[in-house]
């Protein structure tokens, strides 16, 4: 290699390693790391945590979130030690993204009205992670029941991904790697992981702690759905698979996987109420359709009331699909005033 060559190679590489270097810089400062490996549920919220970073709203206008987490891993509301209720809330980036603050999500504004209407002060637990599918909510569950009873269960689902995200034929057959590569599933009856080699590059060091790695995987996932709308005029993620003839069958194969999940669910809390919501709208396509059916079969109480609320620009984090403070607060007020006039067995707390 000619010495001049050989210079701008080393200069050329030197040049990227710094650029590199300070966009990862830029992504771990704003948008700190919530969530680490697990070899359980493949990923989960980092325990003792208590960020604070600037957002913006679906408008631009930028607030600030105080994300906590507790030594068990869990985002939470008030104090146990002085609590006289205990709620465990369950769920996925709706409960526990990085949107708005410990004190300002639905499960908090919840609690508050509940506070005020018992006499009573009210401790909640909430689990689950952002992507996090129901059995990974399950095995979640399962695990914080050795050291907190509560006295009755809110499980928000979003029937958009969750039904998808539970069904491992579906989803491995589809384009979002960094999800089914990493989480275990259902199968048989048995937990499976993904074992293809892409394991060697999603379950890695690299990719699980350098950002600038995922935010790459991302824009190349981006870049897929773009592509997959514009030419086949897909534009559901659980709809992009490599063979569309197999669609109906992973559809109905997440029915009865899910029935199975809600099944195990409700066998970890025999006695005590379980409450599901959707907290998305497009519950009222198959297999999303589902949700209430099985809830029922499998004994929760389904609160179907999610389709009916109406949130303004305002109720948005940036990119519009989940919900900041405000738009938490409306959640957790309709909720209350749903959960309160449809069970009977929340008399006692009136």
């Amino acid at each position: 290699m000619k010495p001049k060559i050989k210079y701008y190679l080393i200069t050329f590489l030197i040049a990227l390693f710094v650029l590199l270097l300070c966009a990862e810089y830029f992504v771990r400062t704003t948008a700190p790391a919530l969530n680490e490996k697990n070899d359980s549920v493949g990923w989960r919220l980092i325990k003792n945590l208590d960020l604070k970073f600037n957002v913006k709203d679906l408008l631009g206008n930028k607030y600030l979130v105080n994300f906590q987490t507790n030594e068990k891993g869990s985002r939470f509301y008030g104090n146990e030690k002085d609590s006289e209720i205990k709620i465990l809330a369950i769920g996925d980036s709706m409960t526990n993204g990085p949107y708005a603050s410990n004190d300002e999500t639905w499960f908090s504004y919840f609690a508050q009205k509940l506070e005020i209407k018992s006499n009573k002060k009210v401790y909640v637990e909430a689990i689950g992670s952002a992507g996090h599918g129901n059995f990974q909510q399950y095995l979640l569950a399962k695990e914080i029941l050795e050291n907190y009873n509560p006295d009755f269960v809110i499980m928000q689902l979003c029937s958009t991904n969750d039904f998808y995200n539970n069904s491992f034929e579906w989803e491995s057959d589809g384009i979002i790697r960094t999800q089914y590569v990493r989480r275990p599933y259902l199968v048989n009856n048995k937990i499976k992981y993904y074992d293809g080699y892409l394991k060697y590059i999603y379950r890695s060091f690299i990719y699980e702690n350098i950002r600038i790695v995922n935010r790459i995987d991302w824009v190349v996932v981006l870049i897929q759905s773009i592509f997959y709308s514009l030419v086949f005029d897909i534009k559901s993620a659980p709809d992009i698979v490599k063979n569309a003839d197999n669609l109906n069958k992973y559809k109905k194969n997440s029915v009865s996987t899910t029935e199975t999940i809600f099944f195990k669910l409700k066998n970890l809390f025999p006695d005590i109420d379980l409450y599901i919501f959707d907290a998305c709208k497009d519950g009222h396509i198959y297999p999303n359709n589902e949700w209430i059916n099985i809830s029922k079969k499998n004994g929760f109480i389904p609160l179907d009331f999610f389709k009916e609320l109406n949130f303004p620009k305002t109720s948005y984090f940036i990119d519009g699909g989940h919900l900041n403070k405000n738009g938490n607060k409306i959640l957790g007020d309709a909720l209350f005033e749903n959960l309160m006039k449809n069970s009977l067995s929340m008399d006692i707390y009136k």
